[in-house]
This record gives C-alpha cells, sequence and structure tokens, in this order.
C-alpha cells in the first residue's frame, strides 16, 4: 500500500469540546494547528501530533449513542518524556505518551470486536 504520508491521522467526535481540547492541548501537550469549519454545528480542532493530525470534531447537536468504535489506545512519542505512560482515559481509550524509537511511534489498536469468539 502507498501512503500519501508516513503517518496516520486519528479522528474523533465529542459534545464535550472543552474537557476534550483540556486533555489533548495540556495533559496529552499536542499543539494547536488551527480551526477548520466543516459545516454549520460541527468544527474541527486540528493539533499537530508528531507529524500527523489529531482531529477533533466538535458538534452542537448531541452525537447519536452507539456501540463504541474506534481506537482503544494510541501511542504518542514525546521527546523527554521519562514516565512511560499517562494513564488517563479520554473519550473511551487510553492515551500512552512514550519515549521515541527507531520505529517511531504514533500508533493506535482497534477496539476488540464483541460477541462470541470464533
Amino acid at each position: 500500500m502507498d501512503l500519501a504520508k508516513p503517518r496516520v491521522d486519528i479522528g474523533m467526535s465529542t459534545n464535550t469540546l472543552q474537557d476534550v481540547l483540556a486533555f489533548w492541548r495540556g495533559e496529552a501537550g499536542t499543539p494547536f494547528d488551527h480551526l477548520l469549519r466543516i459545516r454549520r454545528g460541527q468544527d474541527q480542532h486540528r493539533h499537530d501530533a508528531n507529524g500527523s493530525v489529531l482531529k477533533i470534531n466538535a458538534y452542537a447537536e448531541p452525537i447519536p449513542k452507539g456501540e463504541p468504535t474506534g481506537y482503544r489506545e494510541l501511542l504518542l512519542a514525546r521527546e523527554g518524556r521519562s514516565a512511560p505512560r499517562i494513564p488517563r482515559r479520554d473519550a473511551g481509550g487510553r492515551l500512552n505518551a512514550i519515549r521515541p524509537s527507531r520505529a517511531g511511534a504514533c500508533r493506535g489498536r482497534r477496539p476488540r470486536p464483541r460477541g462470541p469468539r470464533r
């Protein structure tokens, strides 16, 4: 597979924008890049995650409840990180801040499927 860039962008949706922004800008340390107005009632707050783009989609209307989707865990490399992780749940997942390595590090794990195992 040929990718446009050697990184993966990360997107999430929320109705609790201020809490989510406080976490990602504060604890996670992802710098704000710019605001993109998608359409009436939806803004996208874009942050730099080591060259990947963290896209926080904020909605004016409630997000319909449904089966959880997305990533269970995100590993985000940070220079100077002495602790191996930030043990915090945000929007249903866990963020681990790790030291950069030769392998890079901004990767996520998909959620486990629910239901009977085969």
